[in-house]
């Protein structure tokens, strides 16, 4: 068995008087779920996140403090691959989704808790929930502030 150490982020955003999450649909396959990638040998896992989260994502976005590490196994030309997936908490900066990359067909902010029902996996479902709760504790004043992003953006 081989292991694999990923990175990626759980992006909220304020738009108007809703939160929203980021997520991304890859070219590869017709679901949602949250950007995430491959950490490179000797690099940071926060910055592979805040990279992953550019690149799939099309955003920048400041990196708060670490979710939770998802563990799941498939198999990849006949060798099964242990996949390590490390989240964290992210609000956004600045950018704009549809500036994602080549690897992802689409990427959106969604509302939350819509956004619950567009991951296509529980797992990653338990990552937003956790980051929604943390969020509020960590930065309580993020959803009272008047400085939101005007709908539509």
């Amino acid at each position: 068995m081989r292991r694999e150490e990923s990175a990626g982020g759980v992006v909220f955003r304020r738009s108007g008087d809703s939160v929203e999450v980021l997520v991304i649909s890859p070219m590869y396959a017709r679901r949602w779920h949250l950007p995430k990638g491959h950490r490179e040998p000797g690099e940071d896992p926060r910055i592979t996140a805040l990279r992953e989260v550019w690149e799939e994502g099309g955003v920048e976005a400041d990196c708060l403090a670490e979710i939770g590490e998802i563990v799941y196994s498939f198999v990849h030309q006949q060798e099964t691959v242990e996949k390590h997936v490390r989240f964290f908490l992210m609000v956004y900066r600045r950018g704009k989704p549809e500036d994602h990359d080549l690897e992802v067909r689409a990427a959106r902010f969604v509302p939350y808790p819509e956004v619950l029902a567009w991951l296509s996996f529980e797992n990653e479902r338990a990552m937003v929930r956790e980051g929604y709760t943390r969020l509020q504790h960590l930065r309580p004043d993020w959803f009272t502030r008047e400085d939101r992003i005007p709908s539509g953006h």
